[in-house]
Order: structure tokens, then sequence, then C-alpha cells
């Protein structure tokens, strides 16, 4: 079987983020940006729910300004590519500098509600109250230094008790990041991935499915000790397979994550893969792609890197996504590059920004995380190279569980809430082309558990992919 393009293995990855043109140099980090106010003493504080149609009304009010101007959109707003430096602030520099990739005449960009509530369930705001000021950084050891210890289940550290001068709140924020509410994972998500070379060149689509089960951290598992059971030696598992094109039928693959990884950055991820040709499962040591294929597992160790906050920024992204996508609908107009998903609902976002940068040699010189501050969701990423250029921007599509009226609830209790914000699409920037990724079947729901424990075994990955 031929390897599969260097692009699509860089670029399918979930999780499942410059001056004119869209290859030139970047302007300067996310903090170089048209400045944006001050926020009020909780540095990390959310505006009230629709608390934009309030703009005009109080020109010197943080959260309705951006320069002391009046936002230059509301609710409703379609934005064509006539107006479309109304949006220049809104949007993270990286990705601007594609905006002839995203932005593209006869899109219907729409501009929704501002600052909605996507707050998570009730018992997961309660399991992380409940286990406050028990999860420690773990500090001096070099293997270890920036590791977590003792976190059982919600935020390790509630928002409320990181100080904005505390020199490790980047790294508080990361392992928030890591162990924030996304449900059960990602379940019965078909997947499409193009791959785009250069514009001269038509796109290459895989097709398949793919999964992430969390197994510790369960904040809906109380009575299991917040875990999976019989899982507790392990964060997560992640899989999946290829079903087109035909070179590419029938490779499959499981991740272990042990939950031991986030004490000690040396332990590797454990990972298995079943080729048609080999006609077996071996261990895999060296998969290129496994870190980018669609959820195969989280990108972000955070004691892999040095983490800071830039600080907060009000951003536009798709956070609850109106239109639909594949496997909704397999024809979908993508813009001339096929890697824009410009014509939806963009809504204003109160946005945590992040930077990363690697502690041991490492292909990238730094990364930036923006993420919603409410729910810490990933919004946009974008990666610099060893001469600190931007290298790969990408920007995620989400979709709000509660309205989604099909979404699955609790296989063991219907009437939990999800309310979960699910990633469902995202698309990676190149310097010749791209990649996108859709996944619109998405749940945050997984199956019972005789089913999970099932779909998590290694040993099944052969009868699978057949």
């Amino acid at each position: 079987m031929r390897p599969l393009p260097r692009l699509v293995l860089a670029g399918l990855g979930a999780a499942l983020l410059l001056s004119t043109g869209t290859g030139g140099r970047a302007q300067g980090p996310p903090s170089q940006l048209p400045s944006q106010p001050e926020l009020e003493q909780d540095p990390w504080a959310l505006p009230a729910p629709g608390s934009c149609l309030e703009a005009g009304a109080d020109p010197g009010a943080a959260p309705h300004t951006v320069d002391g101007l009046p936002l230059p959109f509301e609710p409703g707003d379609v934005i064509r590519v006539d107006r479309l430096d109304l949006l220049r602030p809104f949007i993270p520099v990286e990705i601007w500098a594609q905006r002839e990739r995203l932005f593209w005449e006869g899109m219907r960009l729409e501009i929704g509600p501002c600052y909605a509530d996507y707050s998570p369930p009730g018992f997961f705001a309660d399991t992380t109250r409940h286990f406050a000021g028990q999860a420690r950084l773990i500090p001096g050891d070099a293997e270890q230094d920036g590791g977590l210890m003792n976190h059982t289940a919600g935020l390790p550290f509630p928002p409320a008790e990181i100080a904005a001068d505390d020199p490790r709140a980047g790294a508080r924020w990361a392992w928030n990041f890591v162990h924030r509410y996304r449900g059960a994972g990602a379940f019965q998500s078909r997947f499409r991935a193009a791959h785009l070379a250069s514009l001269r060149e038509e796109s290459i689509h895989y097709y398949g499915d793919r999964f992430q089960a969390l197994l510790t951290g369960r904040a809906d598992r109380p009575q299991d000790g917040y875990r999976h059971p019989g899982k507790k030696d392990l964060s997560f598992v992640s899989g999946g397979r290829f079903e087109k094109p035909a070179d590419a039928h029938g490779v499959a693959w499981r991740l272990y994550r042990q939950r031991e990884a986030e004490r000690d950055a040396r332990l590797q991820d454990d990972v298995f893969r079943y080729e048609p040709g080999l006609r077996r499962v071996r261990r895999s040591p060296d998969l290129p792609y496994w870190n980018h294929i669609p959820f195969a597992g989280d990108q972000i160790r955070p004691n892999q890197l040095h983490w800071r906050v830039l600080g907060t920024r009000d951003l536009l992204a798709i956070a609850n996504a109106r239109e639909p996508l594949f496997p909704e609908t397999e024809d979908r107009d993508y813009g001339p590059w096929g890697l824009s998903f410009a014509s939806d609902r963009w809504e204003l976002r109160r946005a945590l920004v992040l930077e990363g940068t690697p502690r041991e040699e490492a292909s990238i010189s730094r990364r930036i995380l923006y993420l919603d501050l409410q729910t810490l969701a990933l919004l946009y990423k974008a990666d610099y190279d060893a001469n600190d250029e931007p290298t790969h921007p990408a920007y995620h599509v989400l979709r709000w569980s509660e309205d989604r009226p099909d979404h699955p609830r609790g296989p063991d209790d219907p009437e939990r809430p999800v309310r979960a914000l699910i990633p469902i699409a995202h698309v990676t920037f190149t310097e010749h082309g791209g990649c996108r990724i859709e996944a619109g079947s998405t749940v945050a729901t997984p199956p019972p558990d005789r089913k999970l424990d099932r779909l998590l075994s290694a040993s099944r990955l052969q009868r699978e992919a057949r």
C-alpha cells in the first residue's frame, strides 16, 4: 500500500489552529493584533450572554468595544467579501493571513449570538468544586516538571483560583484544556478528509470512521470512581479505520494513552496498527500520522511544553455550526480552494490565548492555542517554525449538542444532560494547499459499556478492518 500523502498525515488532526496574501510573514504574534481593552478585575471574566446587543449604549464598556469603538456588527448581520475588513480584529493573525482561501466571493457569513451560554452540565461544575485544591503541578524534576498529579475529575484548576500573575498560570490552563468537559469523547463519527496539495491539483478524498473514548476523569461516573470500569490506568483510547480510497482500505489503528503520562512526559503512547497487506495487528513504534488523524490522540501534552498566557481576546468562530456537512450532505460549497466553512454562522466568543514552547528540541519553536474561555474548546491553532514563521494554522468547527434533536443521551441515564461543544470539522492550511476534515455525525455520548469494551480492544482491529 502506498503511504498516505504527507499533507493528509499532517492535516488529519483532531482533534478531531502575515501580511497580505496567503503565504506572507505574520505581522507579529497574537498579542500584536489590533488592541482590545483590558478586562475587569476578574481576569477570566465571561461577558453576559447576548451582551454585545448593547454595543452602542456604552462605548466605554470593555466587552462591547474594540479600540474604544462599538462592535461593527450585530447578530443577524450577513458579511460578504466587500465588508471583510470588519472581521479582521476578530480573526487570529495566522488565520487572517489565509483569508483568500477562507473567505470568498459568494460566501454568506452570518453573525450569530454573542457570548452564548455553552457551559458544561452542572455535575461537571460540581465535580470541579468537589476536587478543588487537590490537583498539583509537579515542580523541579527535569522529566516531570510541569506534570499533573492528584487529579481525579473536573477541571484540575478552577479558573477563579488561577491568578493572572501566577508564573504557572499557562500550565494550569493547559491542563484544564486537556481535562475540559467533552462528554465521554467522540463516537459514531464517520469522517471525510479532503487533501489539497495546491489549487492546480484535484483534491484526494479519504473516508473512514474514528472514535475517542475518555476513560478517566469521568465526572459522569462518580459511582465508578470517576472512570470507566477496569480501565483505571488509561486516560483514553482512540482508534478508527479507513474505508476509501482503495489503497487505504482496511488500514486501522488503536492508540492507548497511559494516565501516568500526565506525570512523566517521557512515556509514549501505545499504538497498534492493522494493514491488510500484512494481515496482522502489530505494535507501531513510529506511526507518522497517528497524531493527526481525527481524534487519534490529543496533540497537546502539557508537560512537554512551557506555557504562558498571552491574554484574552474576543474572536469570531463557528461555535455552533448551522449548515450541514459530511456525512449529513455529500455536497457543500467550500469555496474555490475547498478549504472554507465561511458560509455558516459565526459567533463572538471570549477566547483565552496560550503559547507553548517545547521543553526539548522539536520541529516547532512554539504553539499558539486559541481556546473558548467558557468551555476551553479549541477554536484556532498555529505552530511556528525555527524561523518563527507560522506553519499549519488551523481553524475548527463546533456544534452544540443541545441544538441537535437526535443527539443520544447517556446509556446509563437518559435524563442526564449532555451540554457539549462537539468538534465536527477543521481545516489546516499549508503553504500551497490544505486539508479539510468533516465528521458531522460525531456525538459525545458513548455506547453501552459492553459495546465500548469491545471497541477498545486492539485484538478486534483485524476483524473490524475487513
